[in-house]
């Protein structure tokens, strides 16, 4: 698996970690829009497991920085998965089918 800092996840996980000091809620309302955009503009057909890894790189990066707002660790994955029945993220959807 590439390192978070490879190409096109190198933004989403710099724009999380300088924007770790935000609110939950606003920071997954944030990533959810970011999200959106990237599967608005590359979601189309036979694309699908690109926007897939991408959603599961901007997961771990959320994890990892919310994880490091303070000195002590705040989030299990148990925990972070319960947070996400709260805030969801958008899952990853072709948007454009290029054969009809």
């Amino acid at each position: 698996m590439e390192k978070l800092k490879d190409g096109i996840y190198a933004e989403m996980n710099d724009w999380i970690r300088t924007n770790r000091h935000l609110p939950v809620r606003t920071m997954i309302a944030e990533t959810n829009a970011k999200l959106r955009g990237h599967y608005q503009y590359y979601g189309i057909t036979d694309n699908s497991k690109s926007i897939k890894t991408y959603y599961y790189r901007a997961l771990k990066a959320l994890f990892k920085w919310l994880n490091r707002r303070s000195q002590k660790r705040s989030y299990t994955w148990e925990g972070f998965n319960n947070l996400l029945k709260v805030f969801p993220l958008i899952q990853p959807r072709i948007r454009v089918s290029i054969y009809g």
